[in-house]
């Protein structure tokens, strides 16, 4: 797992989001107020670097396309717990919480 160089706050919204249990794309989106313009870029550099693996569903339900399923890895989880924390009082300003 390469470090994140920038750590933006929408990255933060993505990896709480992770920490909160969601785990595809339109889920992060609804949890995070994201655009998939704004989501997806974040979720592949965050795949580059190795601190999500993603796998597209199979076999998917008939009616609808196949979701890709991320999850933290160990190391990442660790990390990821680590920022959410130094870094919370950014984040709770931006969820209102």
């Amino acid at each position: 797992m390469q470090p994140i160089v920038k750590v933006t706050l929408t990255t933060l919204l993505v990896l709480d989001a992770f920490e909160k249990g969601d785990t595809y794309g339109l889920a992060i989106m609804k949890r995070t107020g994201l655009r998939s313009g704004c989501l997806y870029p974040i979720l592949k550099r965050l795949e580059g670097l190795g601190w999500i693996t993603g796998e597209w569903e199979t076999p998917h339900p008939q009616g609808r396309p196949p979701r890709r399923y991320y999850e933290l890895t160990a190391e990442a989880r660790v990390a990821t717990t680590r920022l959410l924390r130094e870094r919370s009082v950014s984040l709770s300003a931006v969820s209102g919480s």
